[in-house]
């Protein structure tokens, strides 16, 4: 299992999602990154900045996709400056996630998280 292991991954491209949000697709550069469950986030390294935890937004086979908010000075970092072909660190899937979420298609379901 490579989860806890710090991995490089390129960013392939970033779509504009609003005045302070961009997503960034990341695709790891060495190892195979097994299909997140919801739930689950990444702890994202970018260089001269710091590690922060990040939602999984979206999971293509081989890249991941995040959505960023500008909020704090590595949150603005990412969304004003991240351009594709950049290099950023990443550990994760990590967390329990939800198993077996088909269970609730048919239910109300009320999801309360922290960060």
């Amino acid at each position: 299992m490579t989860q806890g292991i710090m991995k490089s991954a390129i960013v392939t491209r970033t779509v504009r999602e609003g005045i302070n949000y961009v997503s960034i697709y990341l695709k790891p550069l060495k190892y195979k990154v097994s299909k997140p469950r919801p739930g689950q986030f990444i702890m994202l390294w970018v260089p001269s900045y710091e590690e922060i935890p990040m939602s999984i937004s979206g999971f293509y086979g081989d890249e991941l996709r995040i959505t960023v908010k500008a909020r704090g000075v590595t949150t603005r970092y990412l969304v004003s400056r991240v351009k594709p072909g950049m290099f950023l660190g990443f550990k994760g899937p990590l967390g329990r996630g939800i198993e077996d979420i088909e269970k609730f298609q048919n239910c109300k379901v009320a999801l309360i998280a922290g960060g």
